[in-house]
């Protein structure tokens, strides 16, 4: 089930600076919905230039989770990459990937923003 993005939209209106705080667990909504796999809202999230760089990652926490969907949101652009930390953080993502028995495409999404932020192209399968 996705997230309801009106009601993300809402929130943010009635009250941006709640977008970034976090957790005493570091959890900030981003990380949340990248845990919980809820693609549009990470987009909704990351259009509103939602960021979280503390631990956990959402791009390892997403791709821990199997949720290819929220890892191509969340590699979709150069700048959706800075909002988690950069492409620093991809190595542990692809940790993750390869720890999942069912993260094949995962890993192929990861490898090809990696050669993509990299050498400006994208890797071929």
């Amino acid at each position: 089930m996705e997230g309801d993005t009106e009601s993300i939209t809402l929130l943010l209106e009635a009250a941006p600076s709640t977008m970034n705080r976090a957790t005493k667990g570091g959890m900030t909504p981003l990380c949340v919905a990248c845990e919980f796999g809820q693609a549009q809202v990470v987009s909704r999230l990351l259009s509103a230039e939602a960021t979280s760089k503390w631990m956990p990652c959402p791009l390892a926490t997403a791709t821990a989770n199997g949720h290819e969907s929220v890892v191509r949101v969340l590699l979709g652009t150069k700048e959706r990459i800075k909002a988690f930390g950069g492409v620093d953080k991809l190595p542990s993502a692809l940790c993750h990937a390869v720890q999942k028995h069912n993260s094949c495409a995962i890993l192929l999404v990861l490898l090809s923003s990696f050669h993509r932020t990299h050498f400006g192209m994208p890797v071929s399968v």
